[in-house]
């Protein structure tokens, strides 16, 4: 029997962006659970926020380039990605 992965919420940021701030506020008011990584010299990113759906071994589940609250909903639901020691979903 395979036991399944779990999944986590990677915010690629810069520290100028607004919209960045706003999807860690939202994600921080919503529960959830997410690692912060500075974006700016990474030269794939192609806009603030990035956020990135990992497996536990890093690899690449979603990728979604700015605060878009619907894709990032699916994809919290899709990955089962739960809320730190409470019941909340996200809205």
């Amino acid at each position: 029997m395979s036991e399944k992965k779990s999944a986590k919420i990677i915010v690629w940021s810069a520290d100028w962006c607004g919209y960045c701030h706003a999807l860690m506020d939202w994600l921080n008011d919503s529960g959830l659970p997410y690692e912060e990584r500075d974006g700016d010299g990474e030269s794939w990113i192609t806009g603030f926020p990035t956020a990135e759906i990992v497996d536990d071994s890093g690899k690449r589940l979603a990728l979604i380039e700015g605060f878009q609250r619907d894709k990032i909903l699916k994809a919290i639901e899709k990955y089962d990605i739960k809320s730190e020691g409470n019941d909340k979903k996200a809205d």
